[in-house]
């Protein structure tokens, strides 16, 4: 936790406590990072076929594998420019969320990369409710602060994460997403670099969100076996704010998201984890579907102790049961159980507690996206179309599917003011009723982390920026204000 500043700069408060709009839906996963809506009323049924059954708008400028975000009445995803053209690249749109109207767009090309075009446009922007900013990182490493200024996207900072950093853009295109926390915004990819960084690892720049400067710089073990997509998710336990995520090297790591010092390390598979960790409480539930690091099995959901720390690959393993492939789709926490979709296609249905399998549900294709819990209704769709209108039962789930023709879904949906947001890869769909008039019951209250006052022993210095690129002069050359933060262990 962050304890005071020496420099000759304005000291900003971390403080989140901003006025943020309770129905937008400013990141992938959700508000809570976690799947969940609190809105009440959304739909049952949708068919884009024809005019369309429930459907508000149609855009094919917003199609593509992204998640969208809503923020601010905006509408943004990340997509690929000039397809299937000589100038293909990509570029972040922004939408009127209540009208599909195309606002603005930001276009930038895809280099130094063999990564295949269908896979451009896979990561998802992040938005900052404080400055309405939003953050996104293309498949080459290109990573921006943008923001809608008078109709038009101005870019307010930049990196080339492959130029300036090493980044390491592969074929299979798997692009991670920024989480925002504080005054920092944090990304990260397989780097290589020089020195202590030479071998390539998974590694994480914390930026300051307000003027691009790396703050941090931390990674996990070197020599990863994969790219992976699985995006951080924030939360506080035993009253210490962590970052959770899934990483190259095939294992659930939890770091100090303003530090970047790591608390503690699950190894699970061995291969990277593309999942991203869904927590509830002080309990961080995942999924892969590559070997077991401890025997020949394949795949498994897995549910850890966060509160623990260090090395807690034996000792924080509340329960993990194998050969259950969940390595792409993120699961839901829903009264109690988790539901989660396999690779191929089917959702289980197991207790939060002990992993006890309660259901077996073919969905009939192979899952990319992610659940969507909403007004007592699970929403999933596979990724060859098959759309799952489900609600937990007693014994499961109960539901009926819909074959959405000519459809393919990698991008999970969302919800936000009333309207249910899908997207595919040949165009966004806005799904609801004209005129409703949305509501929502309130989030659960989020844990807090310990005051500051309580500990105000130094734990940590920090030295910002963490690096800098100066270039000589014959009149002396560039100078370079630093600031020393200072951090107790929390």
């Amino acid at each position: 936790m962050f304890l005071a500043l020496f420099s000759t700069l304005l000291l900003v408060s971390t403080d989140q406590s901003h006025a943020d709009d309770a129905l937008d839906w400013s990141h992938w996963r959700g508000p809570e990072m976690n799947g969940i809506s609190r809105e009440k009323g959304i739909v049952d049924t949708w068919n884009p076929a024809g005019k369309g059954q429930n459907v508000l708008w149609k855009s094919e400028d917003a199609g593509g594998r992204s998640t969208p975000i809503v923020m601010k009445g905006k509408l943004y995803t990340i997509v690929r420019n000039n397809p299937g053209t000589k100038n293909e690249g990509e570029k972040v749109v922004c939408l009127d969320a209540a009208t599909g109207k195309t606002i603005c767009e930001y276009a930038f090309n895809v280099f130094l990369s063999d990564v295949p075009d269908t896979r451009v446009g896979w990561s998802c922007v992040t938005g900052d409710p404080e400055t309405e900013n939003v953050f996104a990182l293309g498949v080459c490493g290109q990573f921006q602060c943008l923001k809608v200024v008078n109709g038009q996207f101005q870019v307010q900072w930049e990196h080339s994460l492959s130029e300036e950093y090493g980044l390491l853009s592969t074929y299979g295109g798997r692009t991670n997403v920024p989480v925002i926390h504080g005054q920092v915004v944090v990304i990260s990819a397989v780097v290589i670099g020089w020195g202590k960084m030479a071998k390539p690892a998974h590694r994480f720049i914390a930026f300051d969100k307000r003027n691009g400067q790396p703050v941090w710089f931390e990674g996990t073990r070197p020599l990863p076996y994969d790219t992976t997509y699985s995006s951080p998710v924030l939360t506080v336990i035993n009253g210490q704010r962590l970052m959770v995520f899934g990483s190259g090297d095939g294992g659930i790591h939890a770091f100090q998201p303003l530090t970047g010092r790591k608390i503690w390390t699950y190894n699970v598979s061995r291969r990277g984890v593309n999942t991203t960790p869904l927590i509830v409480g002080n309990t961080i539930y995942g999924g892969h579907s590559e070997e077991n690091i401890d025997s020949n099995k394949m795949g498994a959901l897995f549910a850890i102790d966060g509160s623990k720390a260090g090395d807690i690959t034996k000792s924080g393993e509340k329960w993990r049961v194998s050969e259950w492939f969940v390595g792409k789709s993120s699961p839901v926490h829903v009264d109690g159980r988790i539901y989660a979709a396999e690779d191929k296609g089917t959702l289980l249905v197991v207790e939060a507690a002990d992993g006890r399998l309660v259901q077996k549900l073919k969905l009939r294709g192979p899952v990319r996206a992610s659940p969507l819990y909403v007004d007592g209704k699970i929403f999933i769709c596979t990724s060859n179309g098959i759309w799952w209108t489900l609600k937990p039962t007693k014994t499961g789930v109960a539901g009926k599917p819909k074959r959405l023709r000519g459809i393919e879904v990698y991008g999970s949906p969302i919800v936000s003011h009333g309207r249910l947001y899908v997207p595919t890869t040949g165009a966004l769909y806005c799904v609801g009723v004209k005129g409703t008039k949305p509501s929502a019951d309130k989030r659960p209250e989020a844990p807090k982390e310990t005051p500051r006052e309580e500990d105000a022993e130094v734990a940590h210095a920090q030295v910002v920026p963490v690096e800098s690129l100066l270039k000589p002069r014959a009149d002396g050359g560039q100078a370079q204000e630093f600031q020393v933060r200072l951090f107790n262990a929390k």
